[in-house]
């Protein structure tokens, strides 16, 4: 099992790098290089116009894009700052001396006008998306997964040995696929999805609570990029090994998580991918026998024989890969899947 898991990681690495060379991705940056980061202060005047905007731009850059604001439809207010130049008086310095400049014909201290840059702002609008039509825009690197996996309530049940968190169905809003609440030991996954992604995503969420739950020490070092590399990996890694392919979304997400092509979240995980996918994969494998689903010989289990022994085996790797632990930026209580 252990070659075929390691095939299948090398097959992964060659997939994502694949992403960042691909078409997709390229019309994905074009377009998001269109979009404004917005300040804190419009950020939340958007969300209080219109509570469900997910891409918001000016009339003229959704002209640019090919799409164009449906007639009727009410703009959101933001503010843009107006610059402009206004002047001071102040008294003129000789430079030499260091001293006032007295006008010898008054007697009084010479003035000059100095510029000053000010800032004032304006009320602007911009539309969502949802506000416009048009030419179809490459706003996501991914898609849900569609399709239906083999015998899914059996093996459903069976990936709830591979977790004590209890693994709950709930009406998530937005483009949340699921969540995983470390302090409650709670995973949440989507209602409504296909099957294919339902399964992929409890294995995403339990990666996440065997890898960067409350009891491992040393989750600080993990930043949220390397969390999420590493939860879609195992993902891909655990469907792959029972046939049901995922690349055509693990692939995306995994580079949209990246800082570069050059992949380094997913190569300095590579140990913790493997012995944490051995690990699912060896649960779900013993309840598939209990089930009389699976009936060849029992593989050596390298991932150790209960949670505990996965855990340690996973922080002691941390300790001798990296000692020092970095800023805490993996959120404790809740990760989710995009």
């Amino acid at each position: 099992m252990n070659d075929k898991v390691k095939e299948i990681l090398e097959q992964l690495e060659d997939g994502v790098k694949s992403v960042f060379d691909s078409e997709k991705y390229k019309k994905y940056l074009k377009t998001m290089s269109s979009f404004h980061n917005y300040s804190f202060n419009n950020s939340l005047l958007i969300s209080m116009q219109n509570p469900e905007a997910t891409y918001v731009a000016g009339f003229t850059t959704w002209k640019k894009l090919k799409r164009y604001v449906v007639k009727g439809e009410k703009g959101i207010a933001i503010l843009a700052p107006c610059g402009f130049n206004r002047y001071i008086e102040k008294d003129k310095i000789n430079p030499d001396t260091k001293k006032p400049v007295i006008d010898p014909n008054t007697g009084k201290v010479e003035k000059v006008k100095i510029p000053v840059d000010a800032n004032r702002f304006r009320a602007v609008y911009v539309f969502d998306i949802s506000q416009t039509k048009g030419e179809l825009l490459q706003l996501n690197l991914i898609e849900e997964l569609k399709g239906e996996v083999k015998d899914y309530k059996k093996f459903l049940e069976s990936l709830k040995e591979a977790t004590d968190y209890k693994i709950v169905f709930e009406n998530i809003k937005g483009n949340v696929k699921g969540y995983c609440n470390f302090e409650k030991e709670l995973i949440a996954i989507k209602e409504g999805m296909d099957e294919k992604h339902v399964v992929k995503t409890a294995i995403h969420e339990i990666a996440h609570s065997l890898l960067h739950g409350k009891d491992n020490k040393c989750n600080n070092e993990i930043s949220r990029k390397a969390a999420e590399v590493q939860a879609e990996s195992v993902a891909y890694v655990v469907c792959s090994h029972y046939g049901i392919e995922t690349g055509e979304y693990s692939f995306g997400y995994i580079a949209g998580w990246s800082r570069d092509k050059k992949t380094e979240e997913l190569k300095e995980s590579l140990s913790v991918i493997q012995k944490t996918s051995n690990f699912i994969i060896n649960r779900v494998d013993d309840a598939y026998r209990e089930l009389g689903l699976l009936k060849d010989n029992k593989t050596e289990e390298k991932g150790g024989k209960s949670l505990n022994d996965l855990k340690k085996q996973i922080n002691d790797y941390r300790h001798n890969a990296s000692p020092k632990c970095a800023q805490n930026v993996v959120k404790k209580d809740l990760t989710n899947e995009r």
